[in-house]
């Protein structure tokens, strides 16, 4: 086959849709934060985990605990209710790619923490790196926090574009991008290659 014949070809599976996974909010928790994020209160936490059971306050995200919300390409708004702290509220998240609630292991660490001023209208920041963050279950102790303002899992990226608690109805943003799959870009790559050798291979003018 031609080098021109094997560029179309792979331009014609580099665009064609690839299965991806879904992914979703698999499980919150909420404790009370200090300025940067850090936890507060110790041991006291509300969490969306009544199977198992934390031991913890509940609170619910649209409406339900024990969540496996699909999360959509693009802006996804988030209603929350329960749960309810002093001066700041810092809120953990868990993603998976997967329709099934987050269930541990005990201790484990939210993909993404961030934390609002209680009435302070829709202002809000990621947890500060190295600040002291709750884990997953009751009594479960803290861990520094890495930082981290998205998350990819499932061939999507998720952040947080808003966290309003208490202000105007508690209300959680996410915005979901993909991520292009490794096969993809491989076939970028031999498109880009195999366009380098056929110029190379281009008929020369005579001299």
């Amino acid at each position: 086959m031609r080098p021109g014949a094997i560029l179309v070809s792979l331009l014609v599976l580099s665009l064609s849709p690839n299965a991806r996974a879904q992914i979703f909010l698999a499980g919150a928790l909420m404790y009370d934060a200090n300025g940067s994020g850090g936890n507060a209160s110790g041991a006291y936490e509300f969490d969306t985990f009544s199977t198992p059971n934390t031991a913890n306050s509940k609170f619910n995200i649209n409406g339900t605990t024990d969540i496996a919300l699909a999360l959509s390409p693009g802006a996804n708004a988030l209603a929350l209710s329960g749960g309810s702290f002093g001066s700041y509220s810092g809120l953990g998240l868990f993603f998976s790619s997967t329709a099934t609630a987050f269930a541990g292991p005990f201790a484990a660490v939210p993909n993404l923490v961030v934390v609002d001023a209680i009435s302070s209208g829709t202002t809000f920041s990621f947890v500060n790196a190295g600040a002291m963050i709750a884990t997953y279950g009751q009594y479960s102790g803290d861990v520094s926090y890495s930082g981290a303002t998205s998350y990819q899992v499932g061939g999507y990226e998720v952040t947080v574009t808003g966290f309003d608690f208490g202000a105007s109805g508690n209300n959680l943003q996410l915005f979901v991008t993909a991520v292009p799959e490794p096969s993809t870009i491989a076939g970028w790559i031999g498109l880009t290659a195999l366009g380098v050798a056929a110029w190379r291979k281009r008929p020369r003018p005579a001299n």
